[in-house]
């Protein structure tokens, strides 16, 4: 991806490594985290909350059953 302060000066640069030329693209995810054409944390955040809820929804049902203690439920 190439990124600059002013996105629409960038017009068709291509990065070619011996024969081969890399694809432009506006996000893709680095060391977990993604990264968007105009440093935007919009799709960070977009994503860290479907995770969330990926998480809290897996355990809802433990935490409602009676069996375990409310001290385990705080920890889970």
């Amino acid at each position: 991806m190439i990124t600059s302060r002013n996105a629409e000066n960038e017009g068709n640069k291509n990065i070619r490594i011996r024969d081969e030329v890399i694809e432009k693209v506006n996000t893709f995810k680095y060391l977990g985290t993604f990264i968007t054409r105009k440093n935007e944390v919009t799709e960070e955040i977009k994503s860290r909350l479907v995770l969330g809820n990926a998480c809290f929804y897996s355990v809802q049902k433990l935490l409602t059953l009676r069996l375990l203690s409310r001290k385990l439920k705080l920890k889970i």
